[in-house]
């Protein structure tokens, strides 16, 4: 859902329909993202539901770039909500578990 805001933000006879559907989604799962991924994914359709408006006329620039910049953070606090440990990380606990039941 996030990816359709960030590709189809400029595509005005598709945004609004995906933003819709980004906040159906969200009101129905919201409870299953972390905090973090939450407050950021509801912040990046609000902004796809603006960024048109600001692309002018007239041209608000601080306004673009501040709307694009949530739209596509989002992608980064969603990714971080759902990381899983590396292997190494994995490997490091297993080999200390494995030290402490042959201990």
């Amino acid at each position: 859902m996030w990816w359709n805001l960030l590709t189809r933000a400029t595509k005005k006879e598709e945004i609004h329909g995906i933003v819709k559907g980004c906040e159906e989604w969200h009101v129905k799962n919201c409870l299953y993202l972390d905090t973090d991924a939450s407050k950021a994914f509801r912040a990046a359709y609000i902004s796809a539901h603006s960024y048109l408006h600001y692309l002018g006329p007239p041209r608000d620039q601080e306004a673009v770039r501040t709307s694009w910049e949530t739209i596509y953070n989002a992608g980064d606090a969603i990714a971080r909500a759902v990381e899983l440990p590396g292997i190494r990380i994995a490997g490091a606990e297993i080999q200390e578990m494995l030290r402490i039941r042959d201990a």
